[in-house]
């Protein structure tokens, strides 16, 4: 297994659902038209393929001067616990730039994670959720 990294690749709208519904991600998933323009207006996305198969994705939005908002980290279980997650935030992290802090919303399971990582853990953060 060779793990192959791209900041260049767009995944389709369709891999990039499969793998964030495997995750339990909280998405509008099945509009893959809404899933599309999801991708196409990040800012930055790094992807983890094995052969052809897209099994990580960090995607997120970025002014690369103060502030990047990763909004989706996702490994596809088999490939837990190989660094992969690692690696896609350390590309994420040359994408945006050293200037700029990282901010996230973790998962229950991601938790420790990030925290491993070296990730300071904020107690204040607030959320208008969608409507839709």
């Amino acid at each position: 297994m060779s793990i192959v990294y791209s900041t260049n690749d767009m995944p389709a709208a369709a891999e990039v659902a499969d793998l964030l519904r495997a995750g339990g991600f909280n998405r509008p998933l099945d509009d893959l038209t809404r899933v599309e323009r999801m991708l196409r207006n990040a800012d930055v996305i790094v992807t983890a393929r094995d052969g052809g198969t897209l099994v990580g994705i960090v995607r997120g939005l970025a002014d690369f001067a103060v502030y990047a908002l990763v909004t989706e980290l996702a490994v596809a279980a088999p490939y837990k616990r190989m660094g992969i997650g690692r690696e896609l935030l350390r590309r994420f992290r040359e994408e945006a730039g050293d200037e700029c802090a990282i901010i996230l919303h973790s998962s229950e399971e991601g938790h420790a994670f990030y925290g491993h990582l070296g990730w300071d853990n904020l107690d204040r953060a607030w959320r208008l959720p969608r409507s839709r």
